[in-house]
C-alpha cells in the first residue's frame, strides 16, 4: 500500500503543483514570457504579478485543482460516487467566489435547476453551441477519479458530463483518469493502442490528438493557439506528450508550463500524469512545501487512502 499511496500522493500534488505553476504562464506567448521570464520560470516566486495572476498568492491554485478538490471531498464524504453530491460540491464552490471559472462551467452551473439536473443542464448548454463546445473544464479535475479503485471509467464519463457533455471532452477524461489508474495500481500506463481504442468509443477526433501528442518538440502542439488554447484534445496532447517524452516530474513541469497557452490547466493534467507516474518522492521539495493551501490536499489524501482501504 506505501507504494500504491506515495502514487497516489504524487497525483494529487501534482496537479496542484502544475496549476499553481502553470498559472505564471497562463495566455502567454513566447514574446510574453521572454519578455517576463528572460530568465524562464522554474519557481512560483517567479510568477509575475501583472492584473490577471495578483489576484492569486504565489503557491495558490486556480479552479482546476479547487474543481477536482469539489470531487474528492464529496466521495469521502458519501464514501463513494454520488453524482449529485458532485453537483452540489460544484454549485456551491461556483456561488462563492470561484476565480478563473470557465465559460462553459459557468453557464451550465448557472442554470436554475442544475442540481436537480445536471446532466439536463450539460447536454442543454452542448446543444446550444451546436455541440461544438469541447473545452477542457471537465478533464483538468478528473485526475481524482483516476485513484479510484474500480469503475474509473463509468465514473470519469459521468462526472465529466455533469458540466462537459462533449464526447471529446467525455472521452478525454476517461484517457486521462484510466492512464493514472493503471500508473497507481499496475504501475504501468496504457499505450498508444489502448488511448486510441478508448478515444474510439467516444469520438474519433480524439486520435489526432493522441498522435499529435508523440512529436519530439512539444512546439508541435501550438499550445499557445489563441482559436484552441482551452480545447480539450489540445490539453490532452499536452499531457500526453509529457507522459511520454518527460524524463522526471519537474522535466515535464516545466516543459509544459514554458510552453503557454493555457498553460495552468495543461500542467495540472500533465503533472497529476507526472505524479502518478514517477511518485511523489520523486518531486522536489520546494514545489511541496511552496503550495500555500496543502493541508487541503492531506485531508484529500487521508480521506482517499482510507475509502481505498475498504475497497481493495
Amino acid at each position: 500500500m506505501d507504494f500504491i499511496l506515495d502514487k497516489i500522493k504524487g497525483t494529487i500534488y501534482g496537479q496542484a503543483i502544475g496549476d499553481a505553476l502553470g498559472l505564471g504562464t497562463e495566455g502567454m506567448t513566447d514574446e510574453d514570457m521572454a519578455w517576463k521570464y528572460p530568465n524562464g520560470i522554474t519557481y512560483y516566486s517567479d510568477i509575475f504579478q501583472d492584473r490577471h495572476r495578483k489576484r492569486w498568492k504565489k503557491g495558490d491554485w486556480t479552479d482546476d485543482t479547487d474543481m477536482m478538490l469539489c470531487i474528492a471531498n464529496a466521495v469521502i464524504k458519501d464514501q463513494g460516487v454520488n453524482l449529485t453530491s458532485i453537483a452540489k460540491n460544484f454549485k456551491d464552490w461556483a456561488d462563492g467566489d470561484p476565480m478563473g471559472i470557465g465559460n462553459t462551467t459557468y453557464k451550465v452551473l448557472g442554470v436554475g435547476d442544475y442540481i436537480e439536473k445536471p446532466f439536463e443542464a450539460s447536454k442543454k448548454i452542448w446543444e446550444m453551441s451546436h455541440c461544438n463546445l469541447a473545452a477542457n473544464g471537465g478533464l483538468m479535475r478528473t485526475s481524482i477519479v483516476g485513484i479510484f479503485p474500480k469503475a474509473v471509467e463509468t465514473c470519469a464519463a459521468n462526472i465529466c458530463r455533469l458540466t462537459h457533455y462533449d464526447p471529446r471532452c467525455v472521452g478525454s477524461c476517461v484517457i486521462v483518469s484510466e492512464l493514472i489508474h493503471c500508473l497507481v495500481y499496475n504501475n504501468a500506463g496504457l499505450s498508444y493502442h489502448q488511448m486510441v481504442d478508448i478515444a474510439l468509443k467516444y469520438d474519433r477526433r480524439i486520435i489526432e490528438f493522441i498522435d499529435l501528442s508523440l512529436a519530439n518538440d512539444i512546439r508541435a502542439l501550438e499550445l499557445q493557439d489563441s482559436d484552441s488554447d482551452g480545447y480539450t484534445l489540445r490539453c490532452l496532447a499536452a499531457a500526453l506528450w509529457s507522459y511520454w517524452h518527460a524524463k522526471s516530474f519537474q522535466d515535464g513541469l516545466l516543459a509544459v508550463v514554458r510552453a503557454g497557452g493555457d498553460s495552468d490547466t495543461n500542467a495540472a493534467v500533465a503533472c497529476a500524469i507526472l505524479g502518478a507516474k514517477f511518485g511523489f518522492k520523486s518531486i522536489p521539495a520546494h514545489y511541496i512545501e511552496g503550495l500555500i493551501y496543502k493541508e487541503q490536499l492531506d485531508s484529500v489524501i487521508e480521506g482517499m487512502k482510507t475509502l481505498i482501504l475498504k475497497t481493495i
